[in-house]
């Protein structure tokens, strides 16, 4: 049975939320997103990973202008916490807010720009 969370950067296994099918460190859940202008002048690529064994989220977005790169930021952040103690919102984990949600607001991530 699918759950809201199976749409999330969650892999789920029939064990706890905190295991992956790999040990590898490398191992990771991506997603990439892309958009261009009608005209294909303007292109936008954006794409976030997780890696559920290292702790560790990684962003990074791409604009190019005229088929030259434009802007290229990377953002990185390691989590300190279990990912069964992620909340979504601001508030701490309550019989009425789910414990599994993967988000974790206010985080300090550290970005590196480049080009």
């Amino acid at each position: 049975m699918l759950v809201p969370d199976d749409e999330m950067l969650c892999h789920q296994l029939a064990t706890t939320f905190d295991h992956v099918a790999q040990s590898d460190l490398r191992w990771t859940e991506r997603v990439v997103m892309y958009g261009f202008d009608t005209s294909g002048e303007v292109s936008v690529m954006t794409g976030l990973a997780r890696y559920p064994n290292r702790n560790v989220m990684d962003a990074y977005a791409m604009v190019t202008i005229g088929g030259k790169q434009a802007r290229v930021v990377r953002l990185s952040t390691e989590f300190n916490t279990p990912v069964r103690r992620w909340t979504h919102g601001r508030s701490a984990p309550t019989p009425t807010r789910s414990p599994n949600r993967c988000s974790a607001p206010e985080r300090r991530w550290a970005a590196t720009s480049m080009g």
